[in-house]
């Protein structure tokens, strides 16, 4: 229980970890069914809250394996890591991906197979991962292979966000649902790129840096694309009523603030990590209020007392799906 503890204090907070898994995936869900139009319902009941578990269960399992993975690179460049100073051992990491998988596999069966084969898919790869990296120095210290064989991870969670959306409504993968997909991997593309850019004459010795490849101005005009091709995406796609259509533009300030400070700085090293942070926490906030103030989601019918603290928000899978477009301006129920 120790090592555990260390690992989440120092590594993967929960509740940090928790509500970004949340933000994740409310925000894609409700844009999916924002972008099919009248019609759709979410609900948002044990299969959601089954949902985001699964993501923040996910996410802790890839991180166990990034520390694993790591260790060689970070025995020099960040030594106070638990795993290079011995707070937490092989064996530990071990323990801790076998219960999450069992876990993550366990509540998925109990929802579709279906859904537990993509995330028992996307666990096997990020474990091959590590075997990859270690035989193969191209794919280890190459910083555009490793994204191209690495980032498929990430955006398999998406890929399972959309799968369990479409097994709950019964309905098929669209065009439009595979374009906001799309925004939602390129939106997370510009945290990994951003984070991992500088000027060449910040870099330390064996720094990974996405700059290395593509020099500064590349990376960082990666990175900015990345963000303004997510927000054009779904500003597009998803089809929010106006004025709430205007609001997914509100994290390219970030965006745009952390690309003028880094082109515009060369005496001292710009971080733009809380900048790619911010521009992706906006993303999910404003996509999640889109999603609600449009009238998509269905819950079931007011409740107090012992019913309330149960929370119970389910509605009947046979129930008709509600039509924003019939609705009036007051909330349903």
């Amino acid at each position: 229980m120790r090592a555990l503890r260390t690992f989440v204090d120092e590594v993967y907070a929960p509740g940090l970890h928790m509500a970004f898994a949340a933000a994740w995936f409310l925000a894609l869900q409700g844009t999916l069914v924002l972008s099919e139009g009248p019609g759709r319902a979410w609900r948002l009941d044990g299969g959601v809250l089954a949902g985001i578990l699964t993501v923040f269960l996910a996410l802790f399992f890839l991180r166990v394996l990034d520390e694993w993975k790591d260790q060689e690179y970070d025995r020099v460049h960040n030594p106070e890591r638990p795993l290079v100073r011995g707070a937490v051992r092989h064996r530990d990491l071990t323990v801790f991906l076998a219960v999450t998988a069992t876990s993550v596999l366990a509540l998925n069966m109990w929802m579709s197979p279906t859904l537990a084969l993509l995330v028992a898919f996307d666990l096997a790869w990020g474990v091959c991962l590590v075997g990859l990296e270690r035989i193969s120095r191209r794919v280890r210290d190459g910083m555009l292979l490793n994204l191209l064989v690495t980032y498929p991870v990430n955006v398999a969670l998406s890929v399972y966000t959309y799968a369990l959306l479409l097994e709950r409504q019964g309905a098929s993968p669209t065009g439009r649902g595979l374009l906001i997909v799309a925004a939602f991997a390129l939106a997370f593309l510009n945290y990994e790129v951003s984070r991992k850019t500088a000027w060449s004459h910040f870099a330390e010795p064996g720094e990974r840096l996405y700059s290395r490849s593509l020099s500064g101005r590349g990376a960082i005009l990666l990175a900015f694309g990345c963000a303004a091709t997510a927000t054009l995406l779904v500003f597009l796609v998803a089809g929010s009523p106006a004025p709430l259509a205007w609001l997914v533009l509100l994290p390219l300030t970030p965006a745009v603030l952390g690309l003028l400070r880094f082109v515009g700085e060369r005496r001292r090293r710009v971080r733009l990590t809380p900048h790619a942070l911010a521009f992706l926490l906006l993303f999910y906030v404003s996509l999640g209020v889109q999603a609600f103030a449009a009238d998509l989601v269905i819950l079931a019918a007011p409740v107090s007392g012992l019913s309330a603290f149960r929370a119970e928000v389910f509605v009947p899978q046979d129930a008709p799906l509600y039509d924003p477009s019939q609705a009036s301006s007051a909330h349903p129920g």
